[in-house]
């Protein structure tokens, strides 16, 4: 498949999506085997599964590829602000360590449900919905001196989650 974006694309790199670190590290490779391949772009490595993912971290000695930071815990969507910067930090952490620059990292706070995500509790009054705290999580990432030159990421064919009768189009 990334011979065939290579063939197609006009030099556009592709997005490695794929929860199979077998198929992330074949696709890295791949890609990167042509000297002066744009950087392709490598979605993702979870929060909750860090360690796990640390093969994909180590390939950046290697090779120069984005990746998207995707701020899950063992329960799904982190809850808090507070949860999701901190997870940002440590995984920002992790991936300089590893030899990515801070401008080749995105981070995504799933936002999940966009269009049923309310911001009204039963009572009538405000609520902090998982929306709102991944926007504001996002603002306090990317506006971090610490991690100055981060991205965010959302993925916008997830944003009508949970909405009823929705077109997938």
């Amino acid at each position: 498949v990334v011979e065939q974006v290579r063939l197609h694309s006009g030099g556009t790199p592709p997005c490695i999506d794929s929860s199979d670190m077998a198929v992330l590290q074949a696709g890295i490779e791949q890609w990167c085997s042509v000297e002066g391949a744009a950087k392709l772009m490598v979605n993702s490595i979870p929060y909750v599964e860090r360690e796990k993912y640390k093969p994909i971290l180590e390939m950046r000695k290697k090779h120069p590829f984005n990746l998207v930071c995707l701020l899950v815990g063992s329960e799904g969507p982190l809850k808090s602000i507070d949860e999701m910067v901190d997870a940002s930090r440590e995984l920002f952490k992790m991936a300089r360590e590893a030899g990515f620059e801070a401008t080749e990292l995105y981070f995504d706070a799933v936002t999940l449900g966009i269009a049923s995500d309310g911001c009204i509790d039963a009572m009538g009054g405000f609520k902090a919905s998982h929306t709102h705290n991944s926007f504001h999580a996002i603002k306090t990432i990317v506006n971090d001196p610490e991690m100055k030159g981060v991205h965010a990421a959302l993925g916008v064919s997830n944003w009508v989650y949970g909405a009823k009768k929705r077109r997938i189009g």
